[in-house]
């Protein structure tokens, strides 16, 4: 195209009918258009090049670096407890931790509860692990039985003295006294009592049950069912699991010689429904997009007790020696719990274990914003997820800085970015997060700096297993890659080289060269010009 005007003429048109200067001016317009689309392309070219060039570099190295980590012993098959950045469709960006259960609604720690929260779309209902006499495990905030059960009026000469204090102490009944008590609210002031001496207090197995069944039977009889309009959709009722606490394992070392951790690995090595929770949430077997809450996690305020779990779990059920009842357990998450001023230390981060999956912060530890955009810092160095408590509706238990629980939730969901709420008014906490406000509000999001070394990290490497972010990872480019972004900077840039030769063709072609040669061209009878001169000129 660029060649047209001289394609057109024969030579002697060339020799005879031009002038000078208009056949400097086309040959001009032809070096310029010519100019321009080398340059343009080879722009192009040149940034395409060195662009795969590094990508193929860092590919390369992040696999050599991948190859010489040893393999992890045993391979993750819960997806992580932080959800993942790319977009999920399945799944909310936030996680919905009912506080023990829909606690707001229905007396706290009760298997009506459980079950009302997830009929309102939690991820996780939360029970509180204390021990029986006996050793069974049942949900129960308090260690003291008086305040959320009607045990003075079943056993009313059954108190006891623990540590100079008098109470209806929990670790003195049988689990048998323990299923004659009824539960109730534990606010009754501010909250209904209308189901006040109706319900027991659970066992971890029949919660165990209670989740499997919602998972297994339950869930999927309501996803199955036409719907006329698209109300049930709202709520997002999705798979759920149980994020347990041991409560006071401590106490519980001291006073009664009992260790919670080998219980709680007891009845869940026995219990007959841990298979099916476990086997039916692997991350491995999900299409991309997809997401699902890891089916156990675990919480505490003692670092080292989760330490024991850690390595006693993985001693239980190692591969090597489990049994159909055992099978694909991997190490669930497990999560630090933090009150403040606790959490203000920078002894506190120092302290966490490598294994840990998630910090539980009191909603204290996220206030003034300054200092929650720091925890979040300091977390996201980390890989932590952060999952907040406990928000109540109650305007005595909301913080002074909002004038309602909705605020509240929408300030840590949306403004700090926290990754998921314990709360006790489940119904609010869902429609925070399903008709997703954030959108409306600034979401903050903070680039982490490399995590500092820890003690642990220090003095011994940390070992890659099933739990570690490192076997987690996939093989990434650690620099800048062969991306979208890259490609479309050298195209631009290709184009803008072809632009500015198409403008100073067109300046050419109009100057006043070329139109007073046009005119020449008319009015004159010039002499022929020879190719040779022509060259010699230009």
């Amino acid at each position: 195209l660029i060649d047209i005007p001289f394609t057109l003429l024969s030579a002697a048109d060339q020799n005879k009918s031009y002038h000078k200067g208009y056949l400097f001016c086309l040959k001009s317009t032809s070096i310029a258009m010519k100019l321009a689309f080398k340059f343009g392309t080879g722009i192009i070219l040149i940034n395409l090049l060195l662009t795969l060039a590094v990508s193929q570099s860092n590919t390369t190295i992040a696999r050599q670096e991948q190859e010489e980590e040893p393999p992890p012993a045993n391979p993750r098959l819960q997806c992580e407890l932080r959800l993942p950045k790319r977009e999920v469709h399945n799944h909310l960006a936030k996680t919905l931790i009912a506080h023990r259960g829909a606690s707001y609604h229905l007396p706290e720690h009760s298997l009506a509860g459980y079950r009302l929260a997830l009929e309102l779309g939690a991820d996780y209902i939360e029970p509180d692990l204390v021990a029986t006499r006996d050793g069974h495990l049942v949900a129960h905030h308090s260690l003291e039985l008086n305040d959320t059960t009607n045990v003075a009026e079943v056993f009313p000469d059954r108190t006891s003295v623990i540590k100079n204090k008098t109470g209806y102490w929990l670790c003195h009944f049988d689990l048998e006294e323990i299923k004659q008590l009824q539960v109730k609210q534990r606010y009754p002031d501010s909250r209904s009592t209308m189901f006040d001496g109706i319900f027991t207090m659970p066992t971890f197995k029949e919660i165990l049950e209670l989740v499997e069944d919602w998972n297994q039977r339950l869930l999927p009889m309501v996803e199955s069912r036409p719907s006329e309009d698209d109300t049930d959709k709202k709520i997002n009722l999705r798979r759920a699991g149980v994020y347990a606490e041991l409560k006071d394992p401590l106490w519980y070392q001291e006073v009664m010689n009992f260790s919670l951790v080998d219980f709680f690995l007891k009845e869940l090595s026995e219990s007959k429904h841990t298979s099916e929770i476990f086997n039916d949430t692997r991350c491995e077997s999900l299409v991309l997009g997809e997401y699902l809450v890891p089916p156990l996690v675990v919480q505490c305020f003692d670092v080292e007790v989760l330490e024991d779990l850690h390595n006693k779990w993985s001693a239980k059920f190692d591969e090597s020696n489990q049994t159909e009842t055992t099978k694909s357990k991997s190490v669930p998450p497990m999560v630090v719990l933090a009150d403040a001023p606790a959490c203000f230390d920078e002894d506190f981060w120092f302290h966490v274990p490598s294994f840990v999956q998630g910090i539980g912060p009191s909603r204290k530890c996220l206030e003034p914003l300054a200092t929650a955009e720091a925890f979040q810092v300091k977390a996201m160095e980390r890989s932590l997820a952060v999952h907040v408590w406990t928000e109540r509706p109650e305007f005595t238990y909301v913080s002074e800085y909002f004038s309602n629980l909705r605020e509240e939730l929408e300030y840590l969901l949306c403004e700090v970015g926290v990754d998921g709420v314990f709360t006790e008014d489940v119904a609010t906490a869902s429609l925070v997060i399903n008709q997703e406000n954030c959108k409306s509000r600034k979401v903050n999001t903070f680039e982490p700096t490399p995590a500092p070394m820890t003690a642990e990290t220090i003095s011994t490497p940390i070992p890659i297993n099933s739990n570690s972010s490192i076997a987690q990872q996939p093989l990434q480019c650690s620099g800048g890659g062969l991306t979208g972004t890259t490609a479309s900077l050298a195209i631009a840039a290709g184009l803008m080289g072809i632009f500015i030769g198409v403008i100073v063709t067109i300046s050419i072609m109009r100057s006043r060269l070329c139109k007073s040669s046009k005119d020449s061209r008319r009015q004159v009878q010039i002499p022929t010009v020879s190719m040779e001169d022509d060259h010699e000129m230009l």
